[in-house]
């Protein structure tokens, strides 16, 4: 995932959580809010692990995101790691950021369809 898609400011990430638009699953919890292009910022709690394994974690997440190539989304997201995310395997963790992003289209496609009623 290149730098341009990625959220860095601490209050960057304090606007799209006080948003307060949610989705989420037993793994993960995607907060978002809409903006002109795509940006996305993950977390992870300091209390889950250490700050290597912490980076671990975002690195295969960026991943997962680079192979949806979902950057024609305008939005900005934060994706906050559950603890039973960092145990599972890769396939697992790839399939359940696949859904919460299938979740996040849907529900974008909901608000556009009650937009125009």
């Amino acid at each position: 995932m290149k730098k341009i898609y990625r959220l860095r400011k601490s209050q960057d990430f304090d606007e799209i959580i006080k948003s307060k638009k949610q989705i989420s699953n037993n793994f993960l919890v995607l907060y978002y809010a809409r903006a002109d292009n795509f940006k996305l910022g993950i977390t992870i709690p300091k209390k889950f692990c250490n700050a290597v394994l912490r980076n671990y974690y975002k690195r295969q997440v960026k991943a997962i995101v680079h192979s949806l190539n979902i950057y024609d989304l305008n939005f900005h997201c934060v994706l906050i790691l559950r603890k039973s995310f960092l145990k599972n395997n890769f396939e697992t963790k790839q399939e359940s950021v696949n859904k919460i992003f299938k979740k996040l289209v849907n529900t974008i496609n909901k608000e556009v369809k009650d937009d125009r009623i």
